[in-house]
């Protein structure tokens, strides 16, 4: 899969079903009910939208229910997206009626900072359909509203569910969530260079906090 904008992801043809691996169609975005089973679901993604996943509604006395693969991909992009889409702090700036912009003047975390899993913020703001949202802006009394508008991650629970390290010479930092395996963050020190990649099962662990 692939973020384009509107959230575009390379599928199998579901029309045809052909398994070409190039052919691509628009994601969108998931109901608040796929959102909220998405975690019921324990099979592995296979690669075809139209395959039905069964799964148990545990509010529902265990009623039996099906989610489309499509729609379930659909809520794991928003849900990872949600809790990984991280950036070193000063990277972004907001502007005074609420439009975020990229902050043309960052130039990297320096290296003490770099270090510092506190200089690293979420890329969210509060959400309705995600449970889990944030509810308020975090600037500091007398902080710079305009740069410190979003949350750190060393705040989220369970604390240790973020990990960073750093090569030898501390050069590359890397973050990884453990909530979601497979995926990195990296930053390059006292540069702008910054970006994440995930390759996993789609699955998240939700028992990382019996783990910790």
């Amino acid at each position: 899969m692939k973020d384009l904008g509107n959230r575009a992801v390379k599928f199998n043809n579901a029309d045809s079903l052909i398994l070409d691996g190039y052919s691509w169609r628009l994601l969108f975005p998931p109901s608040a009910d796929y959102l909220k089973c998405f975690h019921l679901v324990r099979t592995r993604f296979k690669g075809d939208p139209t395959c039905k996943h069964r799964y148990r509604k545990a509010r529902e006395g265990g009623k039996k229910a099906e989610m489309k693969e499509e729609h379930r991909l659909s809520a794991f992009v928003k849900l990872m997206d949600f809790e990984t889409a991280i950036g070193p702090k000063n990277s972004l700036v907001i502007t005074p009626s609420g439009i975020i912009n990229k902050n043309p003047y960052f130039q990297g975390l320096p290296v003490s900072d770099a270090l510092k899993l506190e200089s690293y913020l979420h890329y969210r703001l509060p959400d309705s359909d995600v449970s889990f949202a944030p509810t308020t802006l975090i600037c500091p009394p007398g902080g710079d509203r305009a740069l410190q508008f979003l949350e750190p991650i060393n705040k989220d629970y369970p604390p240790g569910c973020w990990t960073l390290q750093s090569d030898s010479l501390q050069e590359v930092v890397t973050i990884q969530n453990l909530w979601w395996p497979g995926f990195r963050f990296y930053h390059i020190p006292e540069t702008g260079e910054f970006n994440s990649i995930y390759v996993g099962y789609g699955e998240r662990n939700d028992d990382l906090p019996f783990m910790i």
